[in-house]
């Protein structure tokens, strides 16, 4: 019985560690993808074609 329970908290231990593996896959992921959106701003307004993306829904309205 004390062996059943170990191996129990064992593979929880292993799922655990698992899911806690995926989420930090996740967040490195996310952080990747937010440094490459900066450096393709940034190479952006290096190369002179400076493209704010906040003022896309005021742009809109300009052209309408």
């Amino acid at each position: 019985m004390v062996g059943l329970m170990n191996e129990v908290w064992l593979n929880n231990c292993r799922f655990a560690n698992g899911f806690r593996q995926r989420i930090n896959w996740l967040h490195s992921g996310v952080l990747l993808m937010l440094i490459y959106r900066i450096r393709i701003t940034l190479l952006f307004y290096i190369l002179g074609g400076a493209v704010d993306y906040t003022n896309l829904d005021t742009d809109n309205e300009t052209i309408s």
